[in-house]
């Protein structure tokens, strides 16, 4: 018997307090880290946890056998009342969470926002037509649940929930992707980056290119008058630098056709003007030509106005060009730039605690049954937590490697470092590294990572094939 199953004698013998109090002195440590590991550094729900399985084990003292291992005992002891104080406290965040209103203030950083943001738009386009109507008009319209519920033909309390409902599914979708962000943050980060202040100038340069594509398809004024004002064609010479290719090709490709016309119209006139000279001269015995020499004089100045508006075009074609150039070169650096060496955070976060979730759900599922673990996940569904069921992962891309009593394991020297749950298959990141997904007997989960592939040396380390009788 070693010296602490003796102190545990003598407390559940005589109720020594000197006896116990020696216990908690010698196996606090042991406890506190374990339990401080499991719930993510959260020191405060840590000393909770370890007040309540010393209070169990002063409980229980005098059911334990004579020659249980102590240390052991509370170390699985500690990953079981761990594992039910996170349920708990999950269960009242999302109380918590659905009692937060859409309006609150914005709680999260600018780092989630940048990291969000990328996906965020094609996030809300994958929602059905009337969630993303309720997205796009509480956040990016800006409008008030009344006027929500006036545009979608429901009540004020009815366009609340809609929203509510449309941001529980965005959160999903993005759960999807590997954000653990909270769904009550969401609304606040969607608010904080949902519209930004345009450039100054942007405005007026966006509407004088309408309004000249507009005339130049032939459905606004005439192409000249609009050319000829001088405020118009100032409008035009910076806002068609910063406009799209696309639309200096219409502009140049219009303005070609309508030179083309005046020129063959011009043409047309003359010859109309020469027959109506000689239809006069042949009535009146002379010409009078001084009404066709006006026609024809301007539509010679518009001809030039047209030849004058085409080099204009071509100079801001070739500036298009430069400006589409630069772009592309840009855009090329910043792919590169970009290329992740390694897994991103979010990825790895995500994988890690659906690894810890699946190890939890095991602990759960044994603590109810006579301390079995269980032989498939299919057992294991009701302990699986919210965060679990909301990533794009299944536990089907899982095996478990642990078959026994979960007890068992506290034979051995490191009880904790015991592989209950692996990854099948490993994937490959842009660095060039495997990486596979484990949950542990202590109730954590991590990435492990090797260069070439082969996880089989590591995981024997950590695998027990047989539980020792």
């Amino acid at each position: 018997m070693t010296n602490s199953q003796q102190l545990l004698a003598e407390y559940v013998k005589t109720g020594s307090e000197p006896a116990f109090r020696e216990l908690v002195t010698r196996y606090v440590g042991l406890v506190y880290s374990a339990a401080i590991r499991i719930v993510n550094g959260d020191t405060h729900l840590a000393e909770d946890i370890s007040q309540t399985v010393f209070t169990d084990l002063a409980q229980k003292a005098r059911t334990l056998s004579s020659e249980v291992m102590l240390g052991g005992w509370l170390h699985r002891h500690t990953c079981f009342v761990a594992a039910k104080a996170l349920r708990t406290d999950r269960r009242r965040q999302n109380r918590e969470r659905l009692s937060v209103e859409m309006d609150a203030p914005s709680q999260n950083s600018d780092a989630e926002l940048e990291m969000v943001a990328p996906i965020l738009d094609e996030a809300i386009n994958a929602l059905g037509e009337e969630d993303r109507k309720a997205i796009l008009l509480r956040f990016f319209e800006d409008r008030d649940f009344r006027s929500i519920g006036d545009s979608l033909g429901s009540s004020e309390e009815a366009a609340r929930k809609r929203v509510a409902r449309a941001l529980d599914k965005l959160h999903a979708l993005l759960g999807k992707r590997g954000f653990a962000f909270s769904a009550a943050s969401l609304s606040a980060i969607i608010a904080q980056g949902a519209l930004n202040a345009a450039p100054l100038g942007l405005s007026a340069a966006i509407s004088t290119k309408a309004l000249v594509a507009a005339a130049a398809s032939g459905t606004g004024w005439s192409f000249l008058k609009l050319m000829a004002s001088t405020k118009i064609k100032a409008g035009l010479a910076s806002g068609v630098v910063l406009a799209s290719a696309v639309t200096s090709l219409i502009i140049h490709q219009q303005s070609e056709t309508r030179l083309v016309a005046a020129e063959r119209q011009l043409a047309q006139q003359a010859e109309r003007a020469a027959e109506l000279q000689s239809s006069q001269a042949k009535l009146t015995g002379r010409a009078n030509p001084l009404s066709s020499q006006d026609e024809l004089a301007r539509m010679r100045a518009e001809v030039a106005t047209l030849r004058q508006q085409r080099a204009e075009l071509a100079n801001l074609e070739a500036e298009s060009q430069r400006l589409r150039t630069a772009l592309r070169r840009a855009r090329g650096e910043l792919s590169t730039s970009a290329a992740p060496a390694s897994p991103t955070p979010p990825e790895v976060m995500a994988r890690s605690r659906y690894c810890r979730d699946l190890a939890m759900a095991m602990m759960l599922y044994a603590s109810d049954h006579q301390d079995k673990s269980p032989t498939s996940f299919a057992d294991v569904t009701t302990y699986l937590s919210q965060v679990t069921q909301e990533t794009n992962l299944v536990p089907a891309q899982f095996e478990i490697v642990f078959h026994g009593a979960l007890d068992d394991l506290t034979n051995y020297a490191h009880p904790g470092s015991v592989l209950l749950v692996r990854e099948k298959v490993p994937w490959k990141s842009p660095d060039g590294r495997w990486y596979k997904g484990y949950g542990f007997s202590d109730g954590s989960g991590s990435v492990h990572s090797e260069q070439d592939g082969n996880f089989t040396a590591w995981e024997e380390k950590r695998i027990v094939r047989k539980p020792k009788p």
